[in-house]
Formats: C-alpha cells, sequence, structure tokens
C-alpha cells in the first residue's frame, strides 16, 4: 500500500476546472491585478468573458481556471481583493458564494 501525506493545497480537485462569477469595480489595473491573482495561486486562464455590470459601476466576468489547487481558498483570495464586490465558484454541480469581507459558515 502506497500512503502518501498532503498538505491541503496539494490536494487534487477531482475536476480541475471551475468557473467564476466576479463583479468588479471600475478601477484603473483592477482587471490586470484580478489576473495576476489567479495567476500567482497557481491556476490557469482557460476562458474568460467580460461584460459591462447593469447592476454597479463595473464588469461583470465570468473565468474558467485550471488547476490542481483548493478553488474555495482562490474564491477567499479574490473576494479579499479591494475591486471585487462578489465572486461566486462554479465547480461541477456545487456553488460557493463568497461576499467580500464575509466570513463563511
Amino acid at each position: 500500500m502506497n500512503n502518501q501525506i498532503f498538505k491541503k493545497d496539494q490536494i487534487m480537485n477531482e475536476n480541475p476546472f471551475a468557473w467564476f462569477s466576479i463583479n468588479l469595480s471600475n478601477q484603473a489595473g483592477s482587471l490586470e491585478r484580478l489576473l495576476g491573482r489567479i495567476r500567482r495561486r497557481g491556476f490557469q486562464l482557460e476562458n474568460m468573458m467580460v461584460t459591462n455590470s447593469s447592476i454597479v459601476d463595473g464588469y461583470r466576468i465570468e473565468i474558467r481556471v485550471h488547476g490542481n489547487r483548493s478553488f474555495k481558498t482562490l474564491a477567499k483570495h479574490i473576494a479579499n481583493m479591494s475591486d471585487v464586490l462578489m465572486v461566486s465558484l462554479h465547480v461541477a454541480e456545487s456553488s460557493y458564494d463568497c461576499q467580500p469581507n464575509a466570513v463563511p459558515a
């Protein structure tokens, strides 16, 4: 039997792809900061769609990322950005919503 010990962020996701729905404020450099955060956390961008948001003065962004680290942790890191108004994570048949400065239950 091959027993291995993994750190929490080393455990591979069952589905290595996830979709994020993000409301981002219209501030200079906000999109670049978001993409940099995703890249620095070890994820690869697979697909992205950006539209003007009718709800807030900013953007509605749909991003598909690929990676083996925790998508839920990435959602929390994105939600902590000052430019981010809302983050929703969609993986397979589940979803996780994260509001900035909110403590998930």
